[in-house]
């Protein structure tokens, strides 16, 4: 199966399983186990949630030795990324949100 079959297939983006190929972090073939599957899935989402090729990398190989302790490591890292990354749009929403109470204030 090639990269575009499996995009078609399990509506995964090119892209994103070009990357994930060219990492070494999946293998093309005709038919994928359930299992290979929910990791593609696991692959996904923390693509999805901000991780590098890199960090994928270090994930996956944390996973294979059984490394729970680095997971869990890596895993909060970028949850907290993300916290930050709301808590930079929420200022901005609150600053936006000001404006908006002003204007209806002033009428």
């Amino acid at each position: 199966m090639t990269v575009s079959e499996l995009s078609v297939r399990y509506n995964i983006d090119v892209n994103k399983l070009k990357l994930f190929e060219n990492n070494k972090l999946i293998s093309l073939k005709d038919e994928y186990s359930t299992d290979e599957l929910e990791e593609l899935s696991m692959l996904c989402t923390l693509y999805d949630c901000g991780f590098t090729a890199d960090k994928l990398k270090c994930y996956m190989d944390s996973k294979e030795a059984g490394n729970c302790l680095r997971q869990l490591g890596l895993l909060n890292e970028q949850r907290y990324a993300l916290l930050d990354e709301i808590h930079v749009k929420q200022k901005l929403l609150d600053k936006l949100d000001y404006i908006i109470y002003n204007i209806k204030k002033s009428k």
